[in-house]
């Protein structure tokens, strides 16, 4: 039933945004395709699905029953936003497409091959501000490229849930147009960053390209950069390709990110529900030149089939993904590509294919190297170990788990070898409403800063300072049943 509603939702969502021609060669078949309500249709469309949406929570019970009325509060566009953004109930059997984006649909994680991972340290999570409230909920995915630079996807930014603001292009985005703002997502307040293994870092800047452009007849230069607050010292920065005219670094290749995810089902393809944005993930793929679609640049670009059963890929992207990055064949640690969309709206269906900006390519190579020089910021020493090579994190533990039925989660015991300065991080696909590192006696060695309470539903964290011999535990109360990823990195005191 909860499906079904999210579905109908999504569908209000759709038939409110302009109408999108479509073609042979664009990417979503008709699934949001719909002719364009007038402004009092629209409105009797959303406040009917906000109504049945508060209904269903309602008979839910429980903690949907709060859920239902903090909706029942909200204006028809600030509630078409929240469903967009976040559907209140989840998973739903599609990946939720944002009001206003023409096909192709921006990018998600269904079954990634080797699914959850918490390695891959330089991958962040970004976490954008909801309108209506000061929420910072996983929203796409990126990687740091510099200590003070992460680099993303432009779509993230440059997409609004609103029909009058949905810039085709850089300078829409930007600068607005006679009849559209400019994109709300460009502010730097909105977006905050998350490491595993360096916790959360503010943005000072948002770059967009300038030439960026994502409709349904083109796709191009969809990048982006974040400029951070303070330097991630915790983190090596993979390294960036040297420049090529056109993409060459086809083949075998690793995708990652926070996006929406399945499991592998018992056929060998991926389960139609889909688990929240907020876990890390990474799979294989197989990449191949972007002839089948004619909206994007061959030499520009990526692409993967997600078909196991027909000799495809084993992994694809869905809706969170968009940044992440695609890492050269050779796993030396090189960013290739960033990923960018699908070809469907549902990214469990067989075949889906996924595309990624190729950073390989001269101009985008240019692009982010000009950008690089007009951010200051040098490389600093931190306060803790510098995880290298990108993939393989060290002096750390790690878990991958999920919350009870009761919301509760311990991790097993960790014993400090020496007295060490920790750091202990959490991300999850639903709410985290406390989190603490808690001694073998009981006593707490720190309490987390972020969460549900700071805002922050998705991830959490604190520091501490641990003797040598401390048997201790992450402890966590977060929403029943949802996956979660700790992360304690710790460095000996002197080292």
């Amino acid at each position: 039933m909860i499906n079904r509603l999210i579905a109908f939702v999504l569908l209000m969502l759709a038939c409110v945004a302009p109408a999108v021609a479509q073609t042979d060669s664009t990417p979503t078949p008709g699934l949001l395709h719909a002719r364009k309500l007038t402004s009092e249709e629209a409105r009797n469309a959303v406040l009917q699905a906000r109504g049945d949406t508060v209904a269903q929570l309602q008979l839910m019970g429980g903690k949907f029953v709060q859920k239902a009325k903090m909706l029942e509060t909200l204006a028809p566009s600030v509630f078409l936003e929240r469903m967009a953004i976040a559907p209140p109930v989840g998973p739903s059997t599609i990946a939720p497409v944002k009001l206003g984006v023409p096909p192709p649909t921006p990018s998600v994680n269904t079954y990634k091959g080797t699914g959850a991972t918490t390695a891959h340290p330089a991958v962040a999570l970004l976490l954008a501000r909801e309108d209506g409230n000061d929420l910072y909920r996983a929203s796409c995915s990126g990687t740091l490229i510099r200590q003070n630079v992460v680099l993303t996807a432009a779509h993230c930014m440059c997409f609004s849930i609103y029909p009058k603001e949905n810039p085709d292009n850089g300078a829409e985005c930007v600068n607005g147009a006679s009849d559209k703002p400019k994109s709300r997502m460009i502010e730097p307040a909105r977006w905050k960053v998350f490491f595993q293994h360096a916790g959360l870092r503010n943005v000072t800047r948002v770059i967009v390209n300038e030439h960026y452009t994502f409709s349904s007849t083109a796709v191009r230069d969809d990048l982006a950069l974040l400029v951070l607050d303070k330097p991630v010292t915790e983190i090596d920065p993979p390294s960036l390709p040297a420049p090529v005219d056109a993409v060459t670094s086809f083949g075998p290749g690793e995708i990652v990110g926070y996006g929406y995810s399945a499991v592998q089902g018992g056929n060998g393809l991926a389960l139609s529900q889909l688990l929240q944005a907020g876990i890390k993930g990474a799979g294989q793929v197989t990449s191949g030149i972007c002839s089948s679609l004619t909206y994007l640049e061959p030499t520009a670009s990526l692409c993967s089939t997600y078909a196991p059963k027909q000799n495809g890929s084993v992994a694809t992207v869905c809706e969170g993904d968009s940044g992440g990055p695609l890492w050269q064949p050779t796993g030396a640690g090189t960013e290739i590509g960033v990923t960018s969309g699908i070809s469907t709206a549902d990214c469990t269906i067989v075949p889906t294919i996924g595309f990624q900006m190729a950073i390989t390519f001269r101009r985008h190579n240019t692009w982010i190297s000009e950008q690089l020089k007009s951010v200051s910021g040098n490389d600093v020493k931190g306060i803790m170990p510098a995880f290298g090579d990108n993939l393989i994190p060290v002096a750390d533990r790690r878990n991958i788990g999920s919350f009870n039925e009761a919301g509760n989660y311990k991790s097993g015991p960790i014993i400090s070898e020496a007295q060490s300065r920790i750091l202990a991080t959490m991300n999850s696909s639903g709410d985290i409403q406390s989190f603490s590192v808690v001694e073998e006696g009981g006593k707490v060695l720190c309490k987390g800063t972020a969460g549900l309470n700071a805002n922050l539903p998705n991830v959490n964290l604190c520091w501490a300072v641990v003797k040598a011999g401390t048997k201790y535990q992450v402890v966590a109360k977060g929403e029943s049943s949802q996956f979660l990823q700790y992360v304690v990195s710790m460095r000996p005191l002197g080292k």
